[in-house]
C-alpha cells in the first residue's frame, strides 16, 4: 500500500533574516542575563542607595554603562541621573579616552583657569580646551552652585575635562553629560539653591558677633601730671575684655542697653566693676545653606529623610537633629564641605567610616 502514496514533497521555509544593527542592539543578546543579574544584586550594598531595591533601575543602569564600555559594578557607581538626565564624572570621562587609548594632559590648572590638552591615538594634533572662572561668572554657575566657592579648582578642571571630551572625544563619551554639568544645569533650571547676594561683610560664614552699643572711647590724654578726676575710673572688665579709657563721664548713647542687664558692682574704694554685654548667640544657618546640604544629599542618593537628617547632624558634629534648619552657620558650612569632598554614595560611607561615624 505504501507504494501507492505520493511523494511527500519537502518545501524550505526562508530562514527569518536577522535585521538587528550590531552596533545598537546588541544589548538585546544580554538583556535577560542582565535582568538576572540585576535581581541577584540589587538589595545589596553594592548598589547605590537611590537603585537599591529596584531590578528595573539596576538593570536600566547596567545597560546604559555597557553602552560607555564600563563593566556592570563599575557602571553603576559611575553613571548618576540628575534631573531625570544621565551622566558620568569628569573623572569616569579622561577614564575612557585614556581606555580608548587617546591622552590628555593638564597644563594649567588654579582657581581662576583650567587649560587642558588632548590627542587621538591615531593623529599627531594636539586640541586645547581651556574653562574660566569668568565663564562661570558670566553664565551665572558661579554663583548657583556652592562648589565654584569651596572647590573652584576642580570644578574648572571638570567642567574644562567635558568641555574637551566633546571636542576631541565625542565618540568616546557618546554626547553623555559630566555630573559637574548637570549640577549647573539643574540649578540654572531653579533645582538646585540660588546663592543670594549678600553684602560684602556677610560674604563670609563665620560671622563676627555683634556687639551692643558702648560708650565712645576717650582721647588719649596728653603726657604730665594728670588733671584732677571728678569720677572714679573704669577698670578694664574681668574675663580679658577691653574696658573703657580713664575720661570724664559721657552721656549714653542712644540705644545703650540698661545697667539692668548687668548690674554694675561697686567696691569699697567706689571702683565700679563693670563689662561690655556681647550677644554671642550662634547664627543660623541661611537658607541658601541648608537648601545646599540638601542638593549634595540628593546627588549623593540619600533619599530618605531620617537618613539625611542623621547625615547633617552627625557631619556637623551635633548629632541628632530635627530639621536641617536647626543648624548653625558654622555647622551648616562644615556639613557642605564634607559633603562636596565625597563623589557618591559609597564615598560617602567610606568618609563617614574614617570621621568613625556608625555607618
Amino acid at each position: 500500500m505504501t507504494e501507492n502514496l505520493p511523494e511527500v514533497r519537502h518545501i524550505d521555509t526562508p530562514a527569518v533574516p536577522d535585521m538587528r544593527d550590531r552596533r545598537t542592539d546588541s544589548w538585546t543578546d544580554v538583556l535577560m542575563p542582565t535582568v538576572n543579574l540585576a535581581g541577584n544584586i540589587a538589595a545589596t550594598e553594592f548598589v547605590p542607595t537611590g537603585l537599591r531595591g529596584s531590578t528595573e533601575k539596576v538593570t536600566a543602569a547596567i545597560l546604559y554603562s555597557r553602552e560607555l564600555g564600563l563593566p556592570p559594578m563599575t557602571g553603576l557607581g559611575s553613571v548618576h541621573v540628575i534631573n531625570g538626565k544621565a551622566g558620568i564624572s569628569a573623572e569616569t570621562m579622561r577614564a575612557l579616552v585614556q581606555q580608548a587609548g587617546h591622552q590628555i594632559r593638564t597644563t594649567e590648572m588654579t582657581e581662576s583657569r583650567c587649560v587642558m590638552k588632548g590627542r587621538r591615538r591615531d593623529e599627531e594634533e594636539w586640541v586645547t580646551a581651556s574653562y574660566t572662572m569668568n565663564e562661570a561668572d558670566r553664565a551665572g554657575d558661579s554663583k548657583k552652585n556652592q562648589n565654584y566657592r569651596t572647590r573652584p579648582a576642580e570644578m574648572l578642571f571638570a567642567r574644562c575635562t567635558t568641555r574637551l571630551c566633546r571636542m576631541a572625544f565625542a565618540d568616546v563619551i557618546h554626547g553623555m553629560a559630566s555630573t559637574e554639568e548637570l549640577d549647573d544645569l539643574a540649578a540654572e533650571d531653579g533645582e538646585a539653591p540660588a546663592i543670594e547676594p549678600t553684602d560684602p561683610s556677610q560674604t563670609t560664614v563665620k560671622r563676627a558677633p555683634k556687639k551692643r552699643a558702648t560708650r565712645k572711647k576717650a582721647e588719649p590724654e596728653p603726657q604730665g601730671p594728670a588733671p584732677e578726676r571728678q569720677h572714679a575710673p573704669l577698670p578694664a572688665p574681668r574675663g580679658g575684655g577691653h574696658g573703657y579709657q580713664d575720661g570724664p563721664e559721657q552721656q549714653p548713647m542712644v540705644g545703650e542697653p540698661s545697667q539692668e542687664e548687668r548690674p554694675a558692682n561697686v567696691d569699697s574704694d567706689g571702683v565700679v566693676d563693670a563689662g561690655i554685654v556681647v550677644d554671642d548667640t550662634p547664627k543660623p544657618a541661611a537658607r541658601h545653606d541648608v537648601q545646599q546640604i540638601q542638593m549634595h544629599l540628593k546627588r549623593l542618593e540619600v533619599t530618605d529623610r531620617a537618613e539625611r537628617l542623621w547625615w547633617a547632624g552627625e557631619l556637623s558634629g551635633r548629632g541628632e537633629i530635627a530639621s536641617t534648619t536647626d543648624l548653625t552657620a558654622q555647622e551648616a558650612d562644615r556639613v557642605i564641605k564634607e559633603l562636596a569632598r565625597v563623589r557618591d554614595n559609597a564615598s560617602l560611607v567610606a568618609r563617614g567610616k574614617e570621621l568613625g561615624l556608625d555607618v
